[in-house]
Order: C-alpha cells, then sequence, then structure tokens
C-alpha cells in the first residue's frame, strides 16, 4: 500500500534524524515520530482488515470504503503531522536561538585563542630574528642564542674555535690564537 509505504519511509528518515540528534547531545524525541507510529499502526489494521474483509465478490465495495476511510485518515493526521511540524521547527529555532549567545562566546573565546597563539608565534619569530650572527676573520657566518654567555662556534677551515663576547650584538670574533 503506497500511503503506507510513505509513512515508514518518513518515520525512517525521522528516526536517522533523532539519531544523529541524539549523537549530538540532544536525545528528545519529537512527537511527529510518535504520531507516524500512530498512523502506521492504524493503516496496518485497516490493511489487515480490508485484506480480512476482501472477498472477490464485494472486493470493489470494500476497497471503496477503505479508500474513504484512508482519505479521512490522511487528512486528519495531515492536519496534525502539519501542526507538529511546525511546532517542532519553532522548538528547535527557539533551541538554536537559545544557542547563539553560547556559539558567539565559543566562537571569540577562539578567536582570543587563535590571536593569543599568534602572538606568541609573532614573539618566536622576533626572538629568531634577534639572535645574532657573527663573522670571524675569515668570512665564516655564524649565529648563536644571545642567552648563552660563552660558546664555542665550532672550527672553521683553519681549525680555530671563536668565543662571543657577553651580550654584545654586533662584534667581532676575536682569534685568540693571535
Amino acid at each position: 500500500m503506497k500511503a503506507l509505504k510513505i509513512l515508514l519511509d518518513e518515520r525512517k528518515q525521522q528516526l536517522d534524524i533523532f539519531e544523529q540528534n541524539k549523537e549530538l547531545g540532544n536525545p528528545n524525541e519529537s512527537n511527529y515520530i510518535v504520531l507516524l507510529n500512530e498512523a502506521i499502526k492504524e493503516l496496518e489494521e485497516y490493511e489487515s482488515d480490508m485484506d480480512s474483509y476482501l472477498d472477490y465478490t464485494t472486493g470493489s465495495r470494500c476497497t471503496k470504503s477503505f479508500n474513504s476511510c484512508l482519505g479521512s485518515i490522511k487528512i486528519a493526521y495531515g492536519k496534525e503531522l502539519e501542526k507538529i511540524i511546525k511546532e517542532d521547527r519553532q522548538d528547535r529555532l527557539a533551541e538554536l536561538e537559545a544557542l547563539l549567545p553560547k556559539n558567539k562566546f565559543f566562537r571569540l573565546k577562539t578567536l582570543e585563542k587563535i590571536n593569543k597563539e599568534m602572538i606568541d608565534l609573532r614573539k618566536e619569530n622576533q626572538d629568531l630574528k634577534s639572535r645574532s650572527c657573527v663573522t670571524c676573520k675569515y668570512g665564516h657566518t655564524y649565529q648563536f642564542d644571545e642567552d648563552i654567555e660563552c660558546i664555542k662556534l665550532g672550527a672553521d677551515t683553519q681549525g680555530s674555535y671563536f668565543e662571543k663576547d657577553f651580550y654584545c650584538k654586533n662584534w667581532e670574533l676575536k682569534n685568540e690564537r693571535d
């Protein structure tokens, strides 16, 4: 029966939506699903009644009466379903409007967090830029942190080592081998 199939499909869709909402933390079952279940139950009862009363000699009469019953059911449930759908939509809109300030708060917190991370990254970048570079008398350039008081910068091609002066940004190394 086409009406029963349509209602079963609609119930399946609504149950899928209900399961998705349940996963998102909104486990409220809508009245729409309850009414669909009732309508399906009544249609199944009418279908079984029709099958039991259906006789080859009076088949057309039973089918007509069933169709008239089905039509009145469609009208009654259609109005009820439309009313429940509107209420359900209004409830969902109200819930979304209630969540709007929270959403703005979370967006603001996220933006503040991202802004703080960007400031930290800029500071780190500035720290990297402020690292001093030294050049030995042979033209080799070395990079070091200012926090290190005294550092052996490694051997140049001649095998000699150089040290930096304490907290001096622009300095030239002196070859202690002189």
